[in-house]
């Protein structure tokens, strides 16, 4: 990669220009043996696929994209709605549900404390339910929610 004075030859393959400039910084402090190395293994195949494959999934947006809201969704004896986007993982939600006795509504009776709706702060104790991804939860029992959540 260098010849005696410590300049680059011309056929070391180096990834970008930025790598060429590192590694010529690097070899002027003296770094021969390990900038050596390090050009070896970043100049490799699956080296190169390994950084591209990360550069192209860094560039993804990967939060969800929510839906319109419905025309009818803010009706005149409603005081707000609010749309919740959470990301499931294999962590319990950590919210009950239940049907309000006098409205028939589907709310939130309980969040427990370290759960997943605790954590992220955007669901509380009373939040109705209208909808789960999408899925109208009207005239709906509590138990047919629970696999949607």
């Amino acid at each position: 990669f260098t010849n005696g004075s410590g300049i680059l030859r011309s056929e070391a393959p180096f990834p970008s220009r930025s790598t060429q400039q590192l590694a010529e910084v690097l070899l002027c402090q003296g770094w021969r043996d390990e900038v050596k190395e390090l050009l070896t293994l970043i100049s490799k195949p699956h080296f190169k696929s390994l950084l591209r494959t990360h550069d192209s999934v860094a560039q993804r947006d990967f939060e969800p994209a929510l839906p319109p809201l419905p025309d009818d969704a803010m009706e005149e004896d409603e005081d707000s709605v609010k749309i919740v986007s959470l990301v499931k993982t294999k962590e319990p939600l950590g919210a009950t549900i239940k049907k309000d006795k006098y409205t028939g509504a589907i709310v939130v009776a309980r969040i427990m404390r370290g759960g997943s709706a605790d954590k992220s702060g955007l669901i509380h104790e009373g939040d109705e339910l209208k909808e789960v991804n999408g899925v109208s939860l009207e005239h709906r029992k509590p138990k047919e929610i629970l696999p949607l959540l």
